[in-house]
C-alpha cells in the first residue's frame, strides 16, 4: 500500500502587498486623496473674493472693536502699528503700490509723488502724527484720538472706492 504525503503548509507564501485586499485598499486611498485634493482647491477658489476696500473696512472694524480693551500706552503703540499696516496693505491691494517697506514719512512722500488726493494726504498726515500722542497723552485722550484717527483712515478708504463698483 502506498501512502501519500501531504504538506502541512502551503507551497508558497503570498506577501501582504500582493494580496487583492491590499491592492484594492491602495486604489481606494488614492481615490480619496484625489477627491479631497480636488474639493480643497475647488472650494478654495470658489470662496468669494472681496475687494480691497471691503477687506480694509473689515480690518478697521476689528481695530475699532479692540480699542476699548486697551489698558496701556503699549496697546496704543500696537494699535497705530496695526493701523499703518492696514493702510499699507490697502494701498498694495487697491493700487498695487509697494508701500509695505516704507516708513510713514516715506509713504507720505511716495503718495505725493503719485499725486494722491491732497485732502486724503492731510488726513493721513494727521493720523501718522497721532502716533506722537502716545508718548504724551493719557489713556482717555489716546482712546478718543485713536478712534478719530481710525475714522480718518476709514474715510480715506471710502473716498478711494471706484465710482463704478
Amino acid at each position: 500500500m502506498k501512502t501519500e504525503i501531504f504538506d502541512i503548509y502551503p507551497f508558497y507564501y503570498i506577501s501582504f502587498w500582493q494580496t487583492t485586499f491590499f491592492k484594492v485598499s491602495i486604489v481606494v486611498i488614492l481615490f480619496l486623496i484625489l477627491v479631497s485634493t480636488f474639493l480643497f482647491f475647488y472650494l478654495k477658489n470658489k470662496r468669494k473674493k472681496i475687494t480691497a476696500w471691503q477687506w480694509a473696512t473689515v480690518e478697521l472694524e476689528k481695530l475699532l472693536n479692540s480699542i476699548d480693551s486697551f489698558e496701556s500706552k503699549k496697546d496704543f503703540k500696537l494699535f497705530y502699528f496695526d493701523l499703518t499696516l492696514v493702510i499699507k496693505k490697502y494701498f498694495k491691494k487697491r493700487f498695487n503700490w509697494r508701500t509695505r517697506d516704507k516708513t510713514d514719512e516715506e509713504l507720505m512722500i511716495f503718495l505725493k509723488e503719485k499725486k494722491f488726493d491732497d485732502e486724503l494726504l492731510i488726513s493721513l498726515q494727521k493720523m501718522f502724527n497721532g502716533a506722537v500722542w502716545i508718548k504724551f497723552a493719557n489713556e482717555d485722550v489716546l482712546k478718543t484720538e485713536s478712534k478719530k484717527d481710525l475714522g480718518l483712515v476709514l474715510r480715506m478708504v471710502e473716498k478711494t472706492i471706484p465710482k463704478n463698483s
